[in-house]
This record gives C-alpha cells, sequence and structure tokens, in this order.
C-alpha cells in the first residue's frame, strides 16, 4: 500500500509543469505496473479541490470528474 502525495495527483491532471506531469504519469504507471495499492487519508479531497480551486478557479475540471 502506497500513499501519493496530493500534488502528484494534480500534477497528473494539471500539466502546467510538463517535467513534473511526465513524472507523476510515470510514478502511477509504475504503481500499477507492480500491483501496488493507493491508499488516500481522509484530507485528500479537500486538499486536491483546493489546489485545483487555485490553479483554475471557479471552472470546474471535468476531466477530473
Amino acid at each position: 500500500m502506497i500513499v501519493v502525495d496530493t500534488s502528484v495527483w494534480v500534477d497528473l491532471f494539471i500539466p502546467k509543469n510538463r517535467r513534473r506531469s511526465d513524472l507523476a504519469e510515470k510514478v502511477f504507471e509504475t504503481i500499477e505496473r507492480m500491483g501496488v495499492e493507493i491508499c488516500a487519508p481522509r484530507l485528500f479531497v479537500i486538499e486536491f479541490i483546493s489546489i485545483m480551486k487555485r490553479l483554475v478557479g471557479n471552472e470546474i475540471p471535468m476531466n477530473v470528474f
């Protein structure tokens, strides 16, 4: 089981920095290939939405939902 930091999830969905986005994709590809379960703390959703709102404003990022 592994916990992935919220910033890595954000880099996966909002590719503002190509290098970070590519690294996030590789992290999730590796986790999937290894068959490791991802665990998220209870605050994950709040952190994720907060960061997304800061990055994209009030616009709802449709590729997340």
